[in-house]
């Protein structure tokens, strides 16, 4: 009842796995202390299906959500404008303060500030705040571990 996959390409990195190495590869830096999940999973956002803003109308669709901790300790209430920095580009948008939110996460949703009728749709683009060469071993994007800093405008 059982299946065996053997991927050849997986071999050695598999072997070399361990909570060793795993905690290397996650150690945060000064610059960027926190990880961004890019692509929070949300009702309002339907990832690039977006058309038009009249569907966000009065929800708050494309928030910037930290947990309490981390808010606290940055200064940052509920509604604020924050600034979101990566290695690739910084973006602003309006902060959430969410006890869904582990401390030391910054989630954003995708599907948002995408061009539509030549203007740009609300919200953030958070396929700017993630390099195209931040991949694992086989080229996948590693868009749910971003290193990042959050910051009040």
């Amino acid at each position: 009842g059982k299946i065996e996959v053997y991927i050849e390409e997986m071999e050695q990195t598999v072997i070399e796995l361990n909570a060793a190495s795993e905690s290397e590869g996650l150690k945060m830096s000064p610059e960027f202390p926190m990880i961004l999940n890019a692509g929070r999973h949300t009702r309002y956002n339907i990832n690039t299906m977006m058309r038009d803003n009249g569907w966000n109308e009065g929800q708050r669709a494309c928030t910037v959500a930290v947990s309490p901790e981390d808010a606290r300790r940055l200064g940052i209430s509920d509604g604020d404008n924050v600034s979101v920095t990566t290695q690739a580009s910084s973006e602003t948008g309006a902060a959430q303060v969410s006890d869904q939110v582990r401390s030391g996460m910054v989630l954003i949703p995708h599907g948002f500030g995408l061009i539509y009728a030549d203007e740009e749709v609300y919200g953030i683009n958070v396929n700017r705040l993630t390099k195209n060469t931040h991949r694992d071993f086989l080229g996948t994007p590693m868009h749910r571990f971003v290193p990042c800093r959050i910051e009040k405008v």
